[in-house]
């Protein structure tokens, strides 16, 4: 059953890089969601986390600018 459910994982994936395809990969969320609730549900969790730490917490915290020198 895991097998199945990472092939259908992927395909969803996948559905959603082409414009036309993305109502397909709708439609695999909610089998996702229907067939495995709580993987899915982890499955994007782990994501959401994953799009926090690289998306929005690597835009807070820029780099400061180095002191001018004192001399």
């Amino acid at each position: 059953m895991l097998t199945i459910t990472f092939a259908f994982v992927v395909a969803t994936a996948l559905f959603f890089l082409f414009e036309r395809t993305r109502w397909m990969g709708v439609v695999g969320v909610f089998v996702l969601l229907v067939i495995n609730p709580l993987f899915f549900t982890g499955l994007f969790l782990l994501a959401g986390v994953a799009f926090y730490f690289i998306f929005i917490r690597s835009n807070k915290h820029e780099p400061t600018k180095p002191l001018p020198r004192r001399d």
